[in-house]
């Protein structure tokens, strides 16, 4: 019995649409910016397979028969047709000071790095930044979108898979060269075998740095895009959505230095209060030693132990704490 097209295509979206919903129905903790999180762990279980059992193993492959100066070449060659893409968005965005680091970059580098498998452009000072149509629309007020989960792409939101298509068809070189189409689809395999090998040795910091994969996968995905978002834009996107001031948070470290710093610092003595009430007019008898009665009957408490240190043995705190003891009383 011959199946046809249509039926075979009935049948793959019936079985997509059984299974999403059977990785749907689990329960898992809610989280504002992944509204779709049962359909996109199914996803994101489909392209660890499909990475266990296809790419991964080619990488693999890769890695062991090419040196890693000719992969250092293939990266460079990559990493040099991306400007383009980078050049015209940060343009879109109003950035032209980008713009222009992004277009000597390219200049130089496909002329003098010999179609980019070079970087000379770095050594001149003109460092490679990222920038793409997800950003762009980001910087037109699309700020937040659902995170999302792509079929062999991977981690992305609805608003960045949206700008995929005119990234890559009117925004970069792959979509003006249609005559070419064999040698362009030649590329985007060596593109992403050489991506997938350069990731070989950070998956096990993955793999022991979290409980859960997707959770770790999901949350720096959205933190690395909400950087991107910031340094472009100017725009804070809140872990609701919503958009705050337009200060940096990774700048704004004086809380937490101030918190580190009292939680290290030993309690104050009553001469630094009296010291203090002085400066402010206070009275200061309410500071006053107290009776020997009640000096007798306190004990001095040990000082703050301090999250800095790498280790705290117990056995030591305890000796400490019974010296102190002994010397109060």
């Amino acid at each position: 019995m011959r199946l046809s097209k249509k039926t075979l295509y009935k049948t793959t979206l019936c079985t997509t649409a059984v299974l999403l919903t059977a990785c749907s129905s689990k329960q898992y903790a809610p989280d504002p910016s992944d509204p779709l999180q049962g359909m996109n762990r199914g996803t994101y279980s489909f392209n660890q397979k499909l990475d266990k059992y296809a790419l991964k193993p080619v990488a693999q492959v890769y890695t062991f028969v090419t040196p890693q100066v000719a992969r250092d070449r293939v990266t460079n060659f990559f990493s040099n047709i991306g400007e383009v893409p980078t050049f015209f968005n940060d343009t879109l965005q109003g950035n032209l000071k980008l713009s222009a680091t992004a277009l000597g970059r390219f200049v130089i580098n496909t002329t003098v790095g010999l179609l980019g498998f070079f970087d000379p452009a770095s050594s001149m000072g003109l460092t490679k930044h990222y920038n793409d149509f997800g950003i762009t629309l980001a910087q037109y007020g699309v700020t937040t979108s659902p995170y999302l989960v792509l079929p062999l792409i991977g981690p992305s939101s609805i608003r960045d898979a949206l700008a995929l298509w005119p990234n890559y068809r009117y925004l970069s070189i792959w979509g003006y060269v249609g005559d070419y189409a064999e040698w362009r689809n030649i590329f985007f395999v060596i593109d992403i075998v050489n991506l997938r090998a350069s990731l070989l040795s950070s998956e096990d910091v993955v793999q022991q740095a979290s409980l859960d994969e997707y959770v770790f996968m999901r949350n720096a995905y959205l933190q690395k895009r909400a950087s991107l978002i910031k340094r472009y834009t100017g725009r804070d996107v809140g872990p609701k959505g919503q958009i705050n001031s337009n200060e940096d948070p990774l700048d704004n470290n004086d809380d937490l230095v101030d918190a580190l710093e009292e939680q290290d610092s030993p309690p104050p003595t009553t001469t630094d209060t009296a010291v203090k009430n002085d400066a402010l007019g206070k009275d200061n008898t309410a500071n006053t030693a107290p009776d020997a009665t009640k000096e007798n009957n306190t004990v001095t408490p040990p000082p703050p132990v301090s999250f800095r240190q790498t280790s705290q043995d117990p056995v030591k705190q305890s000796l400490a704490q019974n010296e102190l003891v002994e010397m109060s009383s």
